[in-house]
């Protein structure tokens, strides 16, 4: 065991492509969020499936903070870091 406890540890930062130099944004999840809702409110899924779906988003979207918090964005190319 270390002497510092918890203080001494930093946030690990990862570097990863800037989401504009990608196909699609990976950090929103409100358009799979509403679109699986539609389909489920459409076709009279059951209450349980409600539950489950509104778990799953709220799992989704804080994962989504998360990762967004935790990213750092870099050009591609240039390997520097972008501003957001």
């Amino acid at each position: 065991m270390s002497d510092r406890g918890d203080a001494g540890r930093e946030a690990v930062k990862t570097s990863v492509i800037h989401y504009k130099y990608l196909p699609t944004n990976p950090a929103r999840p409100l358009l799979l969020s509403s679109v699986v809702y539609l389909y489920m409110d459409r076709y009279g899924a059951p209450g349980w499936a409600f539950g489950v779906f509104w778990t799953l988003a709220a799992m989704l979207f804080i994962s989504a903070v998360v990762s967004v918090i935790r990213e750092e964005c870099l050009h591609p190319v240039l390997g520097k870091q972008k501003e957001k």
